[in-house]
């Protein structure tokens, strides 16, 4: 009995432990801020200082020396592009530029020329090697000829030697007759019948060397040695005769005509050799002229270079002489007057002339390192100015540097410049230099569910989640996020448009 009833009391103290606590839950649950999950719209801004800036925007001034002829230039005037705004005096510079004009012109005629010396000079190397050709052509005919007239003589010389012999012969045969009518008359039988032995062996050697003539003659290389081929013997003068001649003179003849032959061609084969030397040294003087007028037309368009170098320069310097507008816009500064003398050209000694486009004017903005990533070109900017905090100026994204920028000091802050044009003609009462501070829109998104980023949570594996009320009772949801803009979040999954969660402070 008393265990029963110690029982039934630990039953009813831990039913009045359970109803304790779950009266303080729900009484915890009615004292939390709340928020009503709804849709909306969201906007993510991305905040910058910077200034006004002028982006075209230049200082002009002389690039030459002079006398300051025109000037049309006034402080606060509006001007267009093209516009002369001061102008010196350039007539020695319009006569030094003539001159150099004229100097070109003699310059391109002189290459010109030398261009036509060369191309005479490689016609007549041409025209010279032709010649040495034909010379050569000619020194092998003398060749050959030489070769014609030494074979030529050579067969005449060869019928001269058995005709020689021939002649010998029938003189010793007629000396051995008359020796032998002369040993009958006396008697002397013993020389007679010798004589008439030896008459004999002259006789038979005769025909011998009348019949070798015969064959010489017969050969056909010898077939123009006419008329040698029929040597007929006359009883009467005891000669041998050859188409009505005695052989001996025609042979004396022809033999010094060969000869004479063979020695026109020598001497035509030495003057081949001389006309030979002398056209391979025409060659060579010829090709020196060649080589002497490539030098030619090379200095000749070295000065051309310098003529034309000469006319740019004093082109330059005229066209320096004077100052136009390079864009529309205002002039903001003339520091020289009409008649002033431009000692020292250029920039050195101040700025003579300065002028800005009042449309190019553009807000350059610092962003820090954790927000360039979102920025880009074409983005849309509200622009603020310090010195017109009442008003803000719609702008556009137009640049993003991809290098940051270079700071002395040493605060480890890294920043990278975003230039922001105004959409639209810059008001006029927004001046250089001005500080600005911009607001870039990154992202933005229209009838979206939104979360308040105090009700937001995050767990320790980095799982986001909201505590959401359900019939008074708090429980925690797992919860899918988009974009934010540090007060409300873009809330994708999870919960539910109309769902309740706690906001925490």
């Amino acid at each position: 009995m008393t265990r029963l009833i110690k029982a039934i009391v630990i039953l009813l103290m831990v039913m009045v432990m359970v109803g304790s606590s779950a009266c303080s839950v729900a009484k915890q649950a009615s004292s939390q801020p709340r928020a009503v999950i709804s849709k909306g719209d969201i906007t993510v801004r991305v905040s910058g200082t910077g200034k006004a800036i002028y982006a075209n925007d230049i200082k002009l001034g002389f690039d030459t020396a002079g006398k300051i002829k025109i000037l049309t230039a006034i402080k606060g005037e509006t001007v267009t592009k093209g516009t002369i705004l001061a102008k010196l005096d350039t007539d020695n510079l319009e006569l030094t530029l003539l001159q150099a004009k004229v100097n070109e012109a003699q310059a391109l005629k002189a290459v010109t020329q030398a261009e036509i010396a060369v191309g005479q000079a490689e016609i007549a190397v041409k025209q010279a090697r032709i010649n040495l050709s034909q010379t050569q052509s000619a020194k092998i005919q003398a060749d050959s000829a030489i070769t014609v007239a030494q074979f030529n003589l050579d067969k005449i010389q060869a019928v001269s030697d058995i005709k020689d012999k021939i002649m010998a012969l029938q003189i010793a045969i007629g000396t051995a007759r008359e020796n032998q009518r002369f040993a009958n008359a006396s008697g002397d039988t013993s020389s007679f019948s010798y004589l008439n032995q030896r008459l004999g062996e002259l006789n038979a050697e005769l025909d011998s060397k009348n019949a070798d003539l015969q064959k010489l003659l017969g050969k056909d290389e010898n077939s123009g040695v006419a008329p040698y081929e029929i040597m007929i013997y006359d009883p009467f003068t005891e000669t041998y005769s050859m188409g009505g001649q005695t052989y001996n003179r025609l042979l004396v003849e022809d033999i010094q005509i060969k000869e004479h032959q063979l020695e026109i061609a020598r001497t035509g084969l030495e003057e081949a050799t001389q006309r030979i030397e002398q056209a391979i040294q025409n060659v060579a003087v010829l090709e020196q002229n060649v080589v002497l007028s490539n030098e030619t037309v090379k200095q000749a368009k070295l000065a051309s270079e310098q003529a034309s170098k000469a006319v740019e320069v004093a082109q330059n310097q005229l066209s320096h002489a004077t100052i136009t507008a390079p864009f529309d816009g205002i002039i903001t500064t003339v520091d020289v007057k009409q008649g002033d003398y431009i000692v020292s050209p250029g920039l050195s000694a101040g700025t003579p002339i300065y002028m800005v486009d009042a449309k190019s004017l553009e807000i350059r903005s610092r962003i820090d390192e954790i927000d360039i990533a979102g920025i880009k070109t074409g983005q849309k900017a509200a622009i603020s100015l310090e010195a017109l905090s009442n008003k803000k100026f719609d702008g556009i994204v137009t640049s993003v540097s991809t290098i940051p920028i270079t700071t002395s000091s040493n605060s480890g802050l890294v920043e990278y410049e975003v230039t922001i044009g105004f959409d639209g003609v810059p008001p006029d009462q927004i001046k250089s230099g001005m500080s600005a501070n911009a607001e870039i829109i990154t992202a933005e998104k229209n009838d979206v569910l939104l979360v308040p980023n105090k009700s937001i949570k995050q767990n320790s594996q980095g799982q986001k989640f909201v505590d959401i009320l359900i019939n008074q009772k708090i429980q925690e949801q797992s919860i899918i996020l988009g974009i934010t803009d540090g007060t409300q979040t873009e809330l994708i999954g999870g919960i539910k448009e109309g769902d309740i969660v706690i906001r925490y402070p």
